[in-house]
Protein backbone atom coordinates (compact mmCIF):
# COMPACT_ATOMS: atom_id res chain seq x y z
CA UNK A 1 0.00 0.00 0.00
CA UNK A 2 1.21 3.50 -0.81
CA UNK A 3 2.34 5.63 2.10
CA UNK A 4 0.19 8.55 3.27
CA UNK A 5 2.53 11.02 1.60
CA UNK A 6 2.36 9.11 -1.67
CA UNK A 7 -1.42 8.98 -1.53
CA UNK A 8 -1.55 12.69 -0.77
CA UNK A 9 0.72 13.40 -3.71
CA UNK A 10 -1.63 11.46 -5.96
CA UNK A 11 -4.56 13.73 -5.14
CA UNK A 12 -2.55 16.93 -4.50
CA UNK A 13 0.28 17.01 -7.08
CA UNK A 14 3.02 19.46 -6.18
CA UNK A 15 2.97 22.42 -8.51
CA UNK A 16 5.88 24.39 -9.92
CA UNK A 17 8.48 21.86 -8.93
CA UNK A 18 10.91 20.86 -11.68
CA UNK A 19 11.55 17.18 -12.10
CA UNK A 20 15.08 16.04 -12.86
CA UNK A 21 13.87 12.65 -14.05
CA UNK A 22 11.02 11.54 -16.19
CA UNK A 23 7.82 11.33 -14.11
CA UNK A 24 6.79 7.78 -13.23
CA UNK A 25 3.95 6.29 -15.17
CA UNK A 26 0.86 6.73 -13.06
CA UNK A 27 -1.21 3.65 -12.36
CA UNK A 28 -4.73 3.64 -13.74
CA UNK A 29 -7.30 4.77 -11.20
CA UNK A 30 -8.98 1.38 -11.25
CA UNK A 31 -5.73 -0.33 -10.33
CA UNK A 32 -5.05 2.12 -7.49
CA UNK A 33 -8.51 1.50 -6.04
CA UNK A 34 -8.04 -2.25 -6.36
CA UNK A 35 -4.67 -2.10 -4.59
CA UNK A 36 -6.07 0.04 -1.77
CA UNK A 37 -9.06 -2.23 -1.41
CA UNK A 38 -6.96 -5.37 -1.11
CA UNK A 39 -4.44 -4.19 1.49
CA UNK A 40 -6.57 -3.89 4.59
CA UNK A 41 -8.44 -5.82 7.26
CA UNK A 42 -11.98 -5.12 8.30
CA UNK A 43 -12.54 -3.85 11.79
CA UNK A 44 -14.18 -6.61 13.79
CA UNK A 45 -16.80 -4.30 15.28
CA UNK A 46 -17.09 -1.09 13.35
CA UNK A 47 -18.03 -2.37 9.92
CA UNK A 48 -21.61 -1.65 8.92
CA UNK A 49 -22.69 -3.13 5.61
CA UNK A 50 -24.90 -0.13 4.92
CA UNK A 51 -22.23 2.37 6.02
CA UNK A 52 -21.54 5.35 3.82
CA UNK A 53 -17.84 6.13 4.39
CA UNK A 54 -14.59 4.25 4.91
CA UNK A 55 -11.99 5.30 7.51
CA UNK A 56 -8.61 3.63 7.78
CA UNK A 57 -5.94 3.52 10.49
CA UNK A 58 -2.84 1.71 9.29
CA UNK A 59 -4.23 -1.43 7.70
CA UNK A 60 -7.47 -1.51 9.71
CA UNK A 61 -10.50 -0.18 7.88
CA UNK A 62 -13.88 0.82 9.24
CA UNK A 63 -17.15 1.31 7.42
CA UNK A 64 -19.21 3.89 9.26
CA UNK A 65 -22.12 6.26 8.86
CA UNK A 66 -20.94 9.52 7.35
CA UNK A 67 -23.88 11.58 8.57
CA UNK A 68 -23.51 10.49 12.17
CA UNK A 69 -19.85 11.42 12.19
CA UNK A 70 -20.62 14.83 10.69
CA UNK A 71 -23.39 15.49 13.23
CA UNK A 72 -21.12 14.80 16.19
CA UNK A 73 -17.83 16.21 14.93
CA UNK A 74 -17.06 19.64 13.50
CA UNK A 75 -13.82 18.20 12.12
CA UNK A 76 -15.54 15.40 10.20
CA UNK A 77 -18.16 17.81 8.91
CA UNK A 78 -15.40 19.95 7.45
CA UNK A 79 -13.54 16.88 6.19
CA UNK A 80 -16.52 15.68 4.21
CA UNK A 81 -17.17 19.15 2.79
CA UNK A 82 -13.61 20.26 1.96
CA UNK A 83 -11.30 17.33 2.44
CA UNK A 84 -8.52 18.79 0.29
CA UNK A 85 -7.92 21.52 2.88
CA UNK A 86 -7.30 19.14 5.80
CA UNK A 87 -4.45 17.16 4.27
CA UNK A 88 -6.14 13.77 4.66
CA UNK A 89 -5.32 11.24 1.91
CA UNK A 90 -8.38 9.92 0.07
CA UNK A 91 -9.27 7.00 -2.18
CA UNK A 92 -12.55 5.80 -3.58
CA UNK A 93 -13.59 2.22 -2.92
CA UNK A 94 -16.85 0.65 -4.10
CA UNK A 95 -18.18 4.11 -4.85
CA UNK A 96 -17.52 5.39 -1.31
CA UNK A 97 -14.76 7.71 -0.14
CA UNK A 98 -11.97 6.18 1.91
CA UNK A 99 -10.12 8.51 4.28
CA UNK A 100 -6.71 7.56 5.66
CA UNK A 101 -6.53 9.12 9.11
CA UNK A 102 -2.86 8.66 9.95
CA UNK A 103 -2.14 12.41 9.50
CA UNK A 104 -4.54 13.26 12.34
CA UNK A 105 -2.24 11.66 14.90
CA UNK A 106 -5.22 9.82 16.41
CA UNK A 107 -4.55 6.17 17.20
CA UNK A 108 -6.87 3.32 16.32
CA UNK A 109 -7.29 2.49 20.03
CA UNK A 110 -8.34 6.05 20.88
CA UNK A 111 -10.79 6.25 18.00
CA UNK A 112 -12.29 2.89 18.94
CA UNK A 113 -12.92 4.17 22.47
CA UNK A 114 -14.66 7.23 21.05
CA UNK A 115 -16.86 5.14 18.75
CA UNK A 116 -17.79 2.80 21.61
CA UNK A 117 -18.88 5.84 23.63
CA UNK A 118 -21.01 6.94 20.69
CA UNK A 119 -22.53 3.52 20.11
CA UNK A 120 -22.90 2.18 23.66
CA UNK A 121 -22.66 5.28 25.82
CA UNK A 122 -25.72 4.23 27.81
CA UNK A 123 -23.59 1.46 29.35
CA UNK A 124 -21.48 4.10 31.06
CA UNK A 125 -24.45 5.11 33.16
CA UNK A 126 -24.11 1.72 34.89
CA UNK A 127 -20.35 1.28 34.81
CA UNK A 128 -17.93 4.20 34.78
CA UNK A 129 -15.25 4.03 32.07
CA UNK A 130 -11.73 3.24 33.22
CA UNK A 131 -9.01 5.87 33.14
CA UNK A 132 -7.38 4.49 29.95
CA UNK A 133 -10.76 4.56 28.18
CA UNK A 134 -11.50 8.11 29.33
CA UNK A 135 -8.03 9.23 28.26
CA UNK A 136 -8.57 7.68 24.83
CA UNK A 137 -11.94 9.38 24.41
CA UNK A 138 -10.52 12.75 25.41
CA UNK A 139 -7.54 12.48 23.05
CA UNK A 140 -9.67 11.44 20.08
CA UNK A 141 -12.54 13.81 20.82
CA UNK A 142 -10.15 16.72 21.27
CA UNK A 143 -8.20 16.05 18.07
CA UNK A 144 -11.29 15.42 15.94
CA UNK A 145 -13.55 17.96 17.63
CA UNK A 146 -16.31 15.84 19.15
CA UNK A 147 -17.39 18.45 21.74
CA UNK A 148 -20.15 16.44 23.40
CA UNK A 149 -17.94 13.42 24.05
CA UNK A 150 -14.99 15.56 25.07
CA UNK A 151 -17.17 17.23 27.68
CA UNK A 152 -18.53 13.88 28.88
CA UNK A 153 -15.15 12.20 29.33
CA UNK A 154 -13.54 15.26 30.89
CA UNK A 155 -16.38 15.62 33.40
CA UNK A 156 -16.19 11.95 34.41
CA UNK A 157 -12.43 12.20 34.85
CA UNK A 158 -12.77 15.37 36.93
CA UNK A 159 -15.22 13.54 39.19
CA UNK A 160 -12.68 10.72 39.56
CA UNK A 161 -9.92 13.18 40.50
CA UNK A 162 -11.74 16.01 42.31
CA UNK A 163 -9.60 18.86 43.55
CA UNK A 164 -11.81 19.62 46.55
CA UNK A 165 -10.57 18.93 50.08
CA UNK A 166 -13.70 17.19 51.28
CA UNK A 167 -13.66 14.84 48.26
CA UNK A 168 -10.38 13.20 49.27
CA UNK A 169 -10.95 9.56 50.16
CA UNK A 170 -8.66 7.10 51.94
CA UNK A 171 -8.02 5.01 48.83
CA UNK A 172 -5.73 6.67 46.24
CA UNK A 173 -6.55 6.20 42.58
CA UNK A 174 -4.26 3.56 41.03
CA UNK A 175 -3.50 5.62 37.91
CA UNK A 176 -2.20 8.82 39.52
CA UNK A 177 1.14 8.89 37.68
CA UNK A 178 -0.51 8.35 34.30
CA UNK A 179 -3.08 11.00 35.17
CA UNK A 180 -0.35 13.57 35.82
CA UNK A 181 1.31 12.88 32.47
CA UNK A 182 -2.07 12.95 30.72
CA UNK A 183 -3.16 16.17 32.43
CA UNK A 184 0.06 17.88 31.36
CA UNK A 185 -0.25 16.81 27.72
CA UNK A 186 -3.95 17.67 27.49
CA UNK A 187 -3.85 20.90 29.47
CA UNK A 188 -6.22 19.57 32.15
CA UNK A 189 -4.73 21.43 35.10
CA UNK A 190 -7.75 20.67 37.28
CA UNK A 191 -6.68 17.03 37.52
CA UNK A 192 -3.18 17.69 38.84
CA UNK A 193 -3.85 18.45 42.51
CA UNK A 194 -5.61 15.21 43.36
CA UNK A 195 -3.35 13.15 41.08
CA UNK A 196 -0.20 14.52 42.74
CA UNK A 197 -1.65 14.00 46.22
CA UNK A 198 -2.70 10.44 45.51
CA UNK A 199 0.69 9.57 44.04
CA UNK A 200 2.57 11.27 46.87
CA UNK A 201 0.69 9.32 49.56
CA UNK A 202 1.18 5.98 47.84
CA UNK A 203 3.02 3.73 50.28
CA UNK A 204 5.98 3.24 47.99
CA UNK A 205 6.81 4.25 44.46
CA UNK A 206 10.56 3.70 44.71
CA UNK A 207 10.18 0.81 42.27
CA UNK A 208 9.45 3.37 39.59
CA UNK A 209 9.63 0.98 36.65
CA UNK A 210 6.51 -0.87 37.72
CA UNK A 211 3.31 -0.48 35.75
CA UNK A 212 1.33 0.19 38.93
CA UNK A 213 3.06 3.48 39.70
CA UNK A 214 5.13 4.41 36.63
CA UNK A 215 6.68 7.58 38.03
CA UNK A 216 9.48 7.22 35.50
CA UNK A 217 7.02 8.64 32.99
CA UNK A 218 6.89 11.95 34.84
CA UNK A 219 8.68 15.03 33.61
CA UNK A 220 11.80 15.60 35.76
CA UNK A 221 10.32 18.84 37.10
CA UNK A 222 7.16 17.00 38.17
CA UNK A 223 9.21 14.30 39.84
CA UNK A 224 10.93 17.00 41.89
CA UNK A 225 7.54 18.46 42.78
CA UNK A 226 6.37 15.01 43.85
CA UNK A 227 9.30 14.51 46.21
CA UNK A 228 8.88 18.01 47.64
CA UNK A 229 5.20 17.34 48.16
CA UNK A 230 5.93 14.19 50.12
CA UNK A 231 8.21 16.14 52.44
CA UNK A 232 5.58 18.84 52.95
CA UNK A 233 2.87 16.30 53.65
CA UNK A 234 5.01 14.62 56.29
CA UNK A 235 5.77 17.96 57.96
CA UNK A 236 2.07 18.91 57.90
CA UNK A 237 1.13 15.62 59.53
CA UNK A 238 3.77 15.86 62.26
CA UNK A 239 2.52 19.35 63.06
CA UNK A 240 -1.04 18.07 63.26
CA UNK A 241 -0.24 15.29 65.72
CA UNK A 242 1.87 17.51 67.95
CA UNK A 243 0.28 19.29 70.93
CA UNK A 244 -1.74 22.19 69.46
CA UNK A 245 -1.06 25.85 70.33
CA UNK A 246 -4.19 26.09 72.45
CA UNK A 247 -4.03 28.15 75.63
CA UNK A 248 -5.64 26.12 78.37
CA UNK A 249 -5.35 26.74 82.09
CA UNK A 250 -7.78 24.03 83.09
CA UNK A 251 -6.19 21.77 85.63
CA UNK A 252 -6.02 18.17 84.49
CA UNK A 253 -6.62 18.90 80.77
CA UNK A 254 -4.47 16.69 78.58
CA UNK A 255 -4.32 18.96 75.53
CA UNK A 256 -0.60 19.62 75.99
CA UNK A 257 0.32 16.18 77.23
CA UNK A 258 -1.66 13.79 75.03
CA UNK A 259 0.42 11.97 72.43
CA UNK A 260 -1.15 10.50 69.31
CA UNK A 261 -0.31 6.76 69.23
CA UNK A 262 2.70 5.93 67.09
CA UNK A 263 0.69 3.46 64.99
CA UNK A 264 -1.64 6.27 63.92
CA UNK A 265 1.29 8.59 63.21
CA UNK A 266 2.86 5.93 61.01
CA UNK A 267 -0.35 5.12 59.16
CA UNK A 268 -0.91 8.65 57.89
CA UNK A 269 2.61 10.04 57.62
CA UNK A 270 2.09 10.75 53.90
CA UNK A 271 -1.65 11.35 54.08
CA UNK A 272 -2.31 14.27 56.42
CA UNK A 273 -5.66 15.10 54.84
CA UNK A 274 -7.21 11.76 55.77
CA UNK A 275 -5.16 11.52 58.97
CA UNK A 276 -6.40 14.86 60.25
CA UNK A 277 -9.90 13.87 59.19
CA UNK A 278 -9.66 10.85 61.47
CA UNK A 279 -8.32 12.90 64.39
CA UNK A 280 -11.20 15.33 64.08
CA UNK A 281 -13.62 12.45 64.63
CA UNK A 282 -12.02 11.38 67.89
CA UNK A 283 -13.85 11.83 71.17
CA UNK A 284 -11.39 14.19 72.79
CA UNK A 285 -13.23 14.08 76.11
CA UNK A 286 -12.15 10.44 76.34
CA UNK A 287 -8.59 11.58 75.70
CA UNK A 288 -8.72 13.80 78.79
CA UNK A 289 -9.40 17.16 77.14
CA UNK A 290 -11.44 19.76 78.98
CA UNK A 291 -14.73 21.09 77.59
CA UNK A 292 -13.01 24.03 75.93
CA UNK A 293 -10.29 21.95 74.28
CA UNK A 294 -12.75 19.29 73.15
CA UNK A 295 -14.06 21.91 70.70
CA UNK A 296 -10.89 23.89 70.14
CA UNK A 297 -8.71 20.98 69.04
CA UNK A 298 -10.99 19.78 66.17
CA UNK A 299 -11.31 23.39 64.98
CA UNK A 300 -7.53 23.79 64.99
CA UNK A 301 -7.16 20.47 63.16
CA UNK A 302 -9.56 21.65 60.49
CA UNK A 303 -7.48 24.78 59.99
CA UNK A 304 -4.37 22.61 59.62
CA UNK A 305 -6.14 20.42 57.11
CA UNK A 306 -7.27 23.38 55.00
CA UNK A 307 -3.83 24.97 55.10
CA UNK A 308 -2.17 21.75 54.01
CA UNK A 309 -4.54 21.38 51.05
CA UNK A 310 -4.15 24.99 50.00
CA UNK A 311 -0.36 24.82 50.13
CA UNK A 312 -0.39 22.14 47.44
CA UNK A 313 -1.58 24.80 44.98
CA UNK A 314 1.52 26.87 45.62
CA UNK A 315 3.87 23.92 45.26
CA UNK A 316 2.29 22.84 41.97
CA UNK A 317 1.86 26.43 40.78
CA UNK A 318 -1.88 25.94 40.27
CA UNK A 319 -2.92 29.45 41.22
CA UNK A 320 -6.00 30.39 43.19
CA UNK A 321 -8.80 27.85 43.33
Amino acid sequence: MASPSQRRAAIEPAGGEKRKQEPPVEEPAAKRVKTAANNFQRHTIFWYDDGSVFLQFGTTRMKLYRQRLALNSVWFKELFQKSDELGVPIDVVDGLKLFYLEPTGVSLTDFEALLIAMEDGIEYSFSKPTFPVLASIIRAASALNFPKYLSFATTVLECSLPDKLDKVTKKPVPYAADAIVFARTQGLQQLLKRAFYDLARTESFENSATEKHPVHKLDPADLVRLLCLQKRLTVAWLQAVAPPPINCIKSGCSVKAFMVPSAVVQEYYLDPICGIGELRKWNWAEKGHCVHCQDARPRWLREQQMTCWKNIDELLDLGDE
